[in-house]
């Protein structure tokens, strides 16, 4: 990412930063597996927030965790005729899963070198935000499946389950990523109101002040907004998110009760 310009900065609680949004989309094999980690691809988009200007957007296909996807979810939705293509495109692409992690490891950290705030933004975050975390903190399972003594059954019981819960090579010396802090493995943080923001909880929360009581369907304010609804390409799907975001923000700004009424219903 470039170095943020003076046109980059806005003042926030007295102080001047430059805040990159960084929308993200994460696509999964699901199935079982989905309760420790089956992220298959992560698409992020970034954007200026005081100019909406790009300046930085990629989408990452790492190899599924442990080299374990759940046959019974990918024939079950992967293999849909609307899925089926994208599907074949995320496994095609796969890159291994440790050099995906350091990649956007690097990428973070180029970013705030330049001088960026990240701020995270999905839908629901509840959702992409938590297996981009795990995506990070359940590394050490590939670890695990990548050494020799494991493979050889050479490893006792309680050095195996260390490895799984450590997120980094405990034959090695603990790298100076991992946060001694908040012993994170993510380079996004805990996630907190100043790291990432629920697009679909802040729409909801403007639909409840305008007296709209049913949950917002974002599919319909993609219709809306692009025509069109998601494309479960992570990439696509984190511009997409951008843009409902930006038209919203908007409207709010305008103070246009009557447009926010008429997308939001």
């Amino acid at each position: 990412m470039d170095v943020p310009t003076e046109h980059d900065f806005l003042i926030i609680c007295g102080k001047e930063y430059a805040v990159a949004d960084a929308y993200i989309d994460l696509e999964a094999c699901g199935g079982p597996y989905q309760g420790v980690n089956g992220t298959r691809s992560i698409g992020m988009h970034v954007r200026s927030r005081e100019t909406g200007l790009t300046i930085f957007e990629k989408e990452w296909y790492p190899s599924a965790l442990a080299g374990i996807d759940c046959k019974q979810q990918a024939s079950l939705y992967w293999n849909q005729p609307q899925n089926h293509t994208e599907w074949l495109s995320i496994c095609d692409k796969a890159q291994p899963r440790l050099l995906v992690i350091e990649e956007i490891r690097t990428v973070m950290h180029a970013a705030r070198q330049a001088g960026w705030t990240i701020h995270l933004l999905a839908r629901p975050a509840t959702y992409d935000f938590r297996e981009l975390t795990a995506f990070f903190q359940t590394s050490g399972i590939e670890f695990l499946s990548q050494r020799e003594d494991f493979k050889n059954g050479s490893m006792s019981s309680a050095d195996i389950l260390a490895q799984i819960c450590a997120p980094f090579d405990l034959r090695k010396d603990m790298p100076t990523h991992f946060d001694a802090r908040n012993m994170m493995a993510s380079p996004f943080g805990f996630g907190g109101a100043t790291q990432v923001t629920d697009i679909g909880q802040q729409i909801n929360g403007a639909a409840l002040v305008l007296g709209i009581e049913n949950a917002v369907d974002f599919r319909n304010l993609l219709q809306k907004v692009l025509g069109r609804q998601l494309t479960h390409n992570g990439l696509q799907d984190a511009r997409d998110q951008a843009d409902v975001w930006d038209h919203f923000k908007k409207l709010i700004k305008a103070n246009d009760h009557a447009a926010l009424r008429e997308l939001l219903q």
